[in-house]
């Protein structure tokens, strides 16, 4: 092994991280020098041996955790002085402050991977972040539940699109690795954007692309307009000074796409119908596009989604 490099890490790091993805591409490259000089000092045997050790370490943090090897969820209990942090706390729990999800901890943590699993337990065992309530085991789709999705296809077509649109905060990928159920390890994130794909009973083919808000998606949208049928814009309840920007964006994705669209309420406070009615009268949502309060970890939630946008937004919702 001469060297490697991955996002934030290099050399035995990187190595072990690409090891332990369950998705995502890499590169490997041959040298033909006379003698090349390598930083990596470790063998190729001593590495992988050590990727099983951490993958047996995560393992074991999971089952102590939740009691089986799953994706649960964590959200922040209290924030203490950052003075009372070390920068690796400070990393994983900005990490985690967008991606709740163990899974998306690990991967978008700037850590060596066994640093972020420490991290993740001290922070635990501190009371400082929670597991939270309510996570399921892994779910999927039954095909009644995507036996409409096929009508909204292009003619004569075997793929569609379905795009996720959501800033920092209202948990984009983590809905997306939920809408994945079983599938999860055919998740590819690339920079900001994510992308899985779900196999209808019929052949066809849904891709599912998460897009972030912050950045210039609307390139990538219009690259998979002839195939999109349908966009889940996701709004966070509880940061209403991003209504009034979120507002313009909405509806100016609603002009330019003449598709289904369903709005995803987030982190509405476990009140789901107050919260709903409250958004509508901040947010301009057009009567016939649904809100729909989902926990992004729940995959009962993503079952209303799609049903959301079943509806054509054909009817107008009560308000």
């Amino acid at each position: 092994m001469v060297s490697a490099f991955s996002p934030h890490l290099a050399n035995e790091d990187a190595v072990i991280k690409t090891l332990l993805q369950a998705s995502g591409d890499f590169v490997i490259r041959g040298y033909s020098k006379a003698r090349e000089v390598s930083p990596i000092s470790t063998s190729t045997l001593a590495l992988l041996a050590e990727a099983r050790f951490q993958k047996n370490a995560i393992e074991a943090f999971l089952k102590k955790t939740t009691g089986e090897v799953g994706n649960p969820s964590f959200s922040i209990a209290m924030m203490p002085n950052p003075k009372a942090l070390t920068p690796a706390h400070l990393k994983v729990l900005a990490t985690l402050k967008e991606n709740p999800g163990f899974r998306d901890v690990m991967t978008r943590s700037p850590l060596p991977v066994r640093t972020s699993l420490r991290t993740l337990e001290e922070l635990l065992d501190a009371g400082i972040i929670n597991l939270e309530s309510g996570s399921e085991a892994v779910a999927d789709f039954e095909s009644e539940d995507l036996s409409f999705v096929g009508d909204f296809f292009p003619e004569n077509s075997q793929q569609g699109s379905l795009a996720i649109i959501g800033g920092p905060g209202t948990g984009r990928s983590e809905l997306i690795r939920t809408m994945a159920g079983q599938r999860r390890g055919a998740i590819k994130s690339v920079q900001s954007f994510d992308l899985t794909r779900i196999a209808l009973s019929d052949g066809r083919q849904l891709t599912i692309f998460g897009m972030p808000t912050e950045e210039s998606f609307f390139p990538m949208l219009e690259k998979i307009e002839s195939g999109l049928i349908g966009c889940v814009f996701m709004m966070d309840y509880s940061q209403p000074d991003q209504f009034e920007f979120n507002n313009y964006l909405f509806a100016k994705l609603t002009q330019l796409f003449q598709v289904p669209f369903v709005i995803a309420l987030v982190n509405s406070g476990g009140d789901g119908g107050t919260a709903t009615v409250a958004f509508r009268k901040a947010f301009n949502v057009p009567g016939n596009i649904r809100v729909i309060p989902v926990e992004v970890n729940r995959f009962a939630g993503m079952r209303e989604l799609l049903s959301g946008l079943a509806l054509e937004n054909g009817e107008e919702e009560d308000l």
